[in-house]
């Protein structure tokens, strides 16, 4: 493998990652049904008949199932693909003549990659699946909630297509810092320790404020979401208490997949920017 991206990682080791997605995706589809059964299962208690409950507690059994299935077999494969990767970084760039305290520095970072494939894929898909199954439901429940979901995602995108390149900068310098860390501490120097430590808190203290104020725009946009499915579940659909139960867990879901992707679309930006290093 010339260079180590997250599309290169998925090509050269496609078996065990693809297993990992149709987990993932079996576990998520289960996921999504739960919302809509617990709804009916509400509905079928209220009118004194069990089916539905046990219906319920069947798909909560299955996915618990294929959910620890999941992390045991994710824990093994994502393990076996960083220690070959490692070993292969660390090989070509000793080739290269590269410092050892940048291969240091550069395996940490190639970790922050792998995790992204075991822990942050998992939450991106389930946010997808939050999102797009959400979307669906709800589309089947009334229109008016779907355009209302699509407006507030059409925000949040816009909000993320105008910080793409100041968080990709504050990453770059971050990074940057994390390469000459041996090297500051080997000068044996407390002023040059001391700067490099304190570029890298304010390099960080800036994307976590960059993140604070997109997170609060997205939070007010979501709060008024909930509170107009509420008003119209209620009072111009006049559902059930068990539909009424589901669909505000469908956009309380959506609300949640919501601020995930955000942050994983910020750990995206950062890996891209980690894996320019992994060419040289």
């Amino acid at each position: 493998m010339t260079a180590i991206t997250l599309k290169s990682v998925f090509q050269h080791f496609k078996k065990p990652i693809s297993f990992t997605f149709l987990l993932t995706t079996l576990e998520n589809s289960l996921g999504l049904l739960r919302p809509l059964l617990l709804g009916f299962a509400i509905d079928a208690l209220l009118a004194k008949e069990l089916k539905f409950l046990f219906v319920y507690l069947a798909i909560e059994l299955l996915l618990l199932i294929v959910a620890t299935g999941r992390r045991l077999y994710d824990t093994r494969a994502y393990a076996g693909i960083y220690r070959s990767l490692a070993s292969n970084l660390a090989s070509r760039q000793r080739q290269k003549s590269v410092g050892t305290a940048v291969m240091v520095a550069r395996a940490d970072m190639l970790q922050e990659l792998i995790d992204f494939y075991e822990h942050d894929l998992p939450a991106t898909y389930y946010s997808i699946f939050g999102v797009v199954g959400g979307l669906i439901i709800l589309t089947l429940i009334d229109v008016a909630l779907l355009f209302a979901c699509l407006a507030v995602l059409a925000v949040i995108t816009i909000i993320y297509a105008i910080s793409y390149q100041r968080i990709f900068k504050l990453n770059s310098l971050v990074n940057n810092e994390l390469e000459r860390r041996v090297i500051a501490i080997e000068k044996e120097q407390s002023t040059s320790i001391k700067r490099h430590f304190f570029r890298i808190c304010k390099f960080r203290i800036q994307l976590s404020d960059n993140e604070a104020i997109n997170f609060s725009i997205i939070g007010l946009g979501l709060m008024v979401l909930v509170a107009f499915a509420l008003y119209f579940s209620a009072f111009v659909l006049q559902m059930s208490a068990g539909t009424i139960f589901s669909t505000l867990t469908y956009i309380v879901q959506f609300a949640e997949a919501i601020v995930i992707l955000p942050l994983v679309f910020q750990q995206m930006v950062r890996l891209k920017e980690i894996s320019t290093r992994f060419t040289v």
